[in-house]
């Protein structure tokens, strides 16, 4: 589980590996490798991922499906790739409205509209 926030600096997450043992990561970068606008809100798609000291430290987040806006966030499904251009795993991306976005242009009925 990772949390990146662009607007900051600020990371959180946890790597957890095959035996159990956790171990925080606070030190990450991403980079977005594009962006794409849905629904009048701009959010990133695909990043190159860096965590030191986690496994072998580089991966790239691929999305595998178009994604889709869900009330009030943005969710892709992605595989993680390694430097040797395998598939490692798999992950859900899940991109907040008001992290790139003026906030006056969030809509708050549609996310309180009943489906």
């Amino acid at each position: 589980m990772l949390f990146a926030f662009p607007q900051n600096s600020y990371y959180d997450g946890t790597y957890i590996n095959k035996v159990g043992n956790s171990q925080l990561i606070r030190d990450c970068t991403y980079t977005p490798k594009e962006f794409i606008e849905v629904d009048n809100f701009t959010f990133s798609k695909g990043w190159d991922l860096v965590l030191p000291g986690i496994k072998e430290e580089q991966y790239e987040i691929h999305p595998i499906m178009e994604g889709q806006y869900n009330i009030a966030y943005f969710e892709i499904m992605a595989e993680i790739i390694n430097p040797k251009n395998e598939c490692v795993g798999y992950c859900f991306v899940e991109l907040g409205p008001g992290a790139r976005n003026q906030i006056k242009k969030i809509r708050l009925w549609k996310v309180l509209k009943k489906i």
